[in-house]
């Protein structure tokens, strides 16, 4: 399994300037775009701050796929946005389209 990227919350309005996108203030993000000094540097300046995933068990309807990803060591939704689809869906013998939608339900109800 990859490395498990956090997710931030975004403390004030940032910019990326390298993709021209917006992030608000109040808004969820991986920060995949930015290092890890520049993210250890916004944390420092208090522009983000690492929030702490909930385990996929809690989310509502998500018991059983929670377990079955639990197998893998997938056990929240941080590692499961940071994990490689395909590999996760071989690993589980899914269809990595089933896969991927687990993964957008599971983000929206961190990112609602």
């Amino acid at each position: 399994m990859a490395k498990t990227r956090p997710i931030y919350r975004i403390l004030e309005d940032l910019w990326n300037l390298s993709t021209n996108r917006r992030i608000p203030m109040g808004a969820l993000d991986q920060m995949k775009d930015a290092s890890q000094k520049d993210i250890q540097k916004m944390i420092d300046l208090g522009r983000i701050s690492e929030v702490k995933p909930p385990p996929l068990s809690i989310l509502p309807g998500w018991t059983s796929r929670a377990a079955k990803l639990a197998e893998v060591g997938i056990k929240d939704v941080s590692q499961l946005a940071s994990a490689d689809i395909g590999q996760v869906a071989e690993e589980l013998d899914v269809s990595e389209e089933g896969l991927q939608e687990s993964v957008a339900d599971a983000l929206r109800w961190i990112y609602q």
